[in-house]
């Protein structure tokens, strides 16, 4: 198992502080790291299918794609943004 930060933005920080520790496992599906993160914040369920992942500053694209942990240095909870 694996303690990372991850990080909030927007609207999905709202309801936490704008960085949370999370355990994953060592080697996981992206996927799973999505599913993981938002079971701890259920408070921000709702915005699961909407968000984007980044894993050390980079756009999750393929959710299949196995992850080590251990060279994640960073996750970041994207909602989506708006302008005004």
């Amino acid at each position: 198992m694996s303690e990372k930060n991850v990080l909030l933005f927007g609207s999905a920080r709202e309801p936490y502080d704008n960085v949370i520790k999370i355990v994953f496992p060592k080697v996981v599906k992206g996927k799973i790291v999505k599913d993981i993160i938002f079971r701890n914040l259920d408070k921000i369920s709702h915005l699961k299918e909407c968000c984007m992942l980044a894993i050390n500053q980079e756009y999750v694209k393929d959710f299949d794609v196995e992850i080590d942990m251990d060279n994640v240095k960073e996750i970041a909870v994207l909602p989506p943004l708006s302008g005004g």
